[in-house]
């Protein structure tokens, strides 16, 4: 029993010690599990909350495939493997009833941030560099009035041994720039009963 214990001890530490990887480098593992014909051709970038690490450790990655159903190549990585890779839509925030469509598409050379700066660049901006953050996601796809990549950053912060959504932020894929920060540090502040 004793020995199960120190084995679960230290498989829990590497696990922890183990560096997520961006949203770039999971991207390199997801190109491999795809026809040539969709290299290039990413539509949507998405990192999901993790239990361990402070930035997803598995990240979803919807490329435009024309033979693929809806037109919709999704392969999903956990530690540069593939954990799932099938067709059809992936959606977050909003239904999607029609097939993607090559002009969704983000450029490559537009990618010029990942998602560790991305974090950053919100941490900085929204003064971030003191608060405990738990858990962050990450969206990536082309804003359809700009049609430039952006990064949605949703945040997540320890209050009082809870999790609380603090808000949202949105960062050029292109520049690093902050579009939009919707971060609300009164989230983390209890409020007084009268």
């Amino acid at each position: 029993m004793k020995r199960l214990i120190i084995y679960s001890l230290i498989l829990i530490q590497s696990i922890l010690a183990e560096k997520a990887p961006t949203a770039f480098e999971a991207l390199k593992s997801a190109e491999n599990h795809v026809a040539k014909e969709c290299l290039g051709k990413v539509i949507q970038m998405n990192g999901e909350r993790d239990g361990v690490s402070l930035t997803p450790g598995t990240w979803s990655f919807v490329f435009f495939d024309l033979n693929a159903r809806q037109q919709g190549r999704i392969v999903t990585v956990r530690a540069g493997k593939p954990i799932e890779i099938r067709d059809g839509f992936f959606e977050i925030e909003k239904l999607r009833l029609a097939a993607y469509k090559a002009d969704e598409v983000m450029v490559p050379s537009t990618l010029k941030f990942d998602s560790n700066q991305a974090l950053q660049a919100v941490i900085k901006s929204a003064g971030l560099e003191k608060i405990k953050l738990s858990t962050v996601t990450f969206n990536l796809s082309k804003d359809y009035g700009t049609r430039l990549p952006y990064w949605k950053v949703r945040i997540f912060a320890d209050k009082n041994g809870k999790e609380a959504d603090i808000g949202h932020a949105v960062v050029s894929a292109e520049s690093g720039s902050i579009v939009e920060s919707k971060i609300n540090l009164q989230k983390l502040v209890d409020k007084k009963k009268n």
